[in-house]
């Protein structure tokens, strides 16, 4: 969690966040927040699935492996993942940002396919140490006793879980497995490393439309090839 004090300015990815003079302005590439907020109020923002930017389009979120795993038995690797941010004051939520480029893809053809929220990350034998501002996610491939070729893994999103070690975010363990249409994991509500806190979810976030004009959906809309 982060927390955004009056006279402070603030940079995550793309997003930008200042607090001053009783105006905080919060912007990223799909939109810009600005609201009248005095200083006596807190001001947080929370990690929250990567779903909801510029426009809901999915719950889904698709992760690309760069370098696809070849796994013969049951396996954790690590990928670095995205999320995005909610604007919190005093318990309430106001908006939504992302720190990332938002790109969607659809796996599938165009009848009954699906549209995901579409993110690349390297294969990890080990947690990475390089993070950055990305948050981190513990796959555990189960392969039932079949090799494995692992190119992607696509996470039911919505309702993620966020834990949080010394300013860095994770997910909950997620477990893949393939299935007739492709590889899809199964959220465990496991935390991937012992000391990981849970993250608070803001409320209503399950409720919670967020409206883009419909020029601005058709200028920042990207598929992925």
């Amino acid at each position: 969690m982060r927390y955004v004090k009056p006279g402070s300015k603030l940079r995550v990815g793309v997003v930008e966040v200042v607090r001053d003079k009783g105006l905080l302005t919060i912007k990223d590439p799909y939109s810009r927040l600005e609201y009248l907020v005095s200083d006596d109020l807190e001001v947080s923002l929370l990690p929250v699935p990567p779903i909801h930017v510029p426009l809901k389009l999915s719950k889904y979120l698709y992760i690309k492996i760069r370098n696809p795993v070849i796994v013969g038995k049951d396996l954790d690797l690590w990928v670095k993942v995205p999320y995005e941010l909610a604007v919190v004051v005093n318990k309430e939520l106001v908006g939504v940002v992302t720190p990332f480029k938002v790109k969607h893809i659809l796996h599938g053809n165009v009848v009954d396919g699906l549209v995901c929220r579409y993110y690349e990350s390297k294969a990890y034998s080990g947690e990475p140490g390089d993070v950055g501002i990305e948050a981190l996610a513990k796959v555990r491939v189960v392969t039932n006793g079949k090799p494995v070729v692992l190119k992607y893994v696509i996470v039911p999103a919505e309702n993620l879980i966020f834990y949080e070690v010394r300013g860095r975010y994770y997910y909950e363990v997620l477990r893949s497995r393939r299935t007739p249409v492709g590889f899809f994991a199964d959220l465990t509500r496991l935390p991937p490393v012992e000391e990981g806190v849970e993250v608070a979810r803001p409320n209503p976030l399950s409720s919670m439309h967020v409206f883009r004009g419909y020029l601005t959906t058709v200028r920042w809309a990207s598929w992925a090839p």
